[in-house]
């Protein structure tokens, strides 16, 4: 009988090692795509020709005065941008492997904390599906991944976001003592001012999530209360720089917008009734992928194993009322994008889909926690077996998963999309080595082409500004151009 039981536990010891495998092959893909990386001719050239016009520290400046009020954007393009260094493909490759690396080592930090019970290669399961299912559920993966201005803003807003909440929970468990309690605290702080810096987005779901925690600690005379206020006291020095910096006042104006008089005028009730509408059709449009729910059920099977849902109390809340906790979080995160634009950019429900993701998931397990314990096939571990066989089944052969398509990206059209981006530029320094000062700049793929182009590297071309500043740093003074007609 305990011979059996042995060689119960080493099988699915042994099934589990071959799911992570599996699992690391659905994220492989997205870094060899790192090899046909390079800048894109959308706004990286803008920013480099100005931080070299300026200065790394002046730009920063400049732009915070006269454009935005993302700091950690700012000085990340000042001092990242692999086009102010000699070694730029390498840095272009370098440098989103080190993003995707970071997204997955703070999505680690994350889980390790809520499944702190868990053994290391569960928690190592639930960060890869967990990854997957970020990776799967972006519109624009190289938007995220692949492009400069994306990684440099909402994906470093959500990774730092994702250390912000590893902190805050290890902060909540903390019984080692004043000392530790200051690092976590300071870490929390740290994450929370870079994630608020990051992206409008990063900044609303992270004072979302920090003005709630803080709320429900005084609430419940909790301990923990004090310190979770000091977090959230210390974070509004991030707030505060992002939202009066005079590039937020100086954008609105360009765009023909006043932004105080919109505030107190009954036009702001119809922004707000229109960030509900859009939050709301947006989560039916994620909901709308079978590789989201089950992959999510995969992993609130480990989490309804864990007592981090019980402690934080999310299991005792009623699941109606954390979905609308949800809700109004998600219609938060949109509403400064609908206040200036009057939508939602694809950029902002990139960002605002990992809030959801992890909110989804704990609404699971409370339901899964409340009422679906009992059923005794669920607490089959063959189901889940069956379940993850599936999952890989869609995550590798449906035409619409971005796994599939990464992997198809390698074997046909990434390498050609660079070699197309490599000759453009080789064609351009030619002219400037032979001193023409003007040339004719085309997009890379004609209207018959369109279905060649890449599916998960960033490869949108050129607007008219691209073209000019693109011309620019390679020291030309004009360009001809001609767009793809409709």
């Amino acid at each position: 009988m305990i011979n059996f039981i042995l060689y119960k536990i080493r099988l699915d010891r042994v099934i589990n090692i071959i799911i992570v495998l599996f699992l690391v092959l659905t994220i492989l893909p997205f870094f060899l795509l790192t090899y046909y990386n390079y800048p894109s001719i959308h706004d990286d050239y803008s920013d480099a020709n100005n931080i070299i016009k300026f200065g790394q520290v002046k730009y920063i400046i400049y732009l915070y005065n006269n454009l935005t009020g993302r700091y950690s954007e700012l000085v990340l393009k000042a001092y990242l941008s692999p086009l102010i260094y000699k070694n730029t493909a390498l840095l272009a490759r370098v440098q989103s492997i080190i993003f995707i690396t970071l997204f997955i080592i703070s999505s680690y930090c994350f889980l390790r904390q809520v499944l702190n019970r868990m053994h290391g290669l569960i928690v190592v399961m639930c960060t890869l599906v967990f990854v997957n299912l970020y990776l799967s559920g972006l519109k624009s993966v190289g938007a995220s991944f692949y492009w400069f201005g994306g990684y440099t803003s909402f994906t470093t807003g959500i990774i730092a976001s994702l250390f912000s909440y590893a902190a805050i929970i290890r902060l909540y468990y903390c019984k080692e003592g004043v000392f530790n309690r200051i690092v976590y605290l300071s870490c929390g702080v740290i994450f929370s001012i870079v994630s608020i810096g990051a992206y409008d987005v990063s900044m609303m779901t992270t004072c979302w999530v920090l003005g709630s925690i803080t709320l429900v600690a005084w609430v419940r005379g909790e301990a923990i209360k004090w310190w979770y206020l000091a977090l959230f006291g210390f974070s509004t020095i991030g707030i505060y720089m992002a939202v009066v910096a005079p590039g937020n006042q100086e954008r609105a104006a360009e765009l023909g917008h006043d932004l105080g008089q919109i505030l107190k005028s009954p036009q702001i009730l119809t922004i707000f009734a229109k960030s509900i509408y859009f939050a709301i059709t947006q989560i039916f449009s994620w909901l709308n992928s079978l590789i989201l729910v089950l992959g999510s059920f995969l992993i609130v099977a480990c989490l309804n194993h864990s007592k981090v849902g019980l402690k934080l109390g999310f299991n005792n809340v009623h699941p109606i009322l954390f979905g609308l906790w949800l809700l109004v979080g998600i219609t938060a995160s949109v509403f400064p994008s609908v206040l200036a634009y009057q939508s939602v950019w694809n950029h902002s429900w990139q960002c605002v889909y990992l809030y959801f993701l992890i909110g989804w998931i704990y609404l699971l397990n409370i339901l899964y926690t409340k009422y679906l314990t009992n059923f005794n096939i669920l607490k089959k571990i063959r189901v889940y077996y069956y379940g993850f066989g599936i999952f890989f089944a869609m995550c590798f052969f449906s035409g619409t998963s971005n796994v599939h398509l990464a992997y198809m990206d390698i074997m046909t059209y990434a390498p050609s999309h660079y070699k197309k981006v490599r000759q453009r530029e080789s064609i351009i320094k030619e002219h400037y080595t032979n001193s023409i000062k003007v040339i004719k700049l085309i997009p890379l793929y004609s209207n018959d082409e369109k279905w060649s182009v890449p599916n998960i590297l960033y490869t949108f071309d050129f607007n008219d500004d691209d073209a000019l500043q693109y011309a620019r740093y390679y020291g030309i003074d004009s360009v001809n151009f001609k767009q793809n007609l409709q």
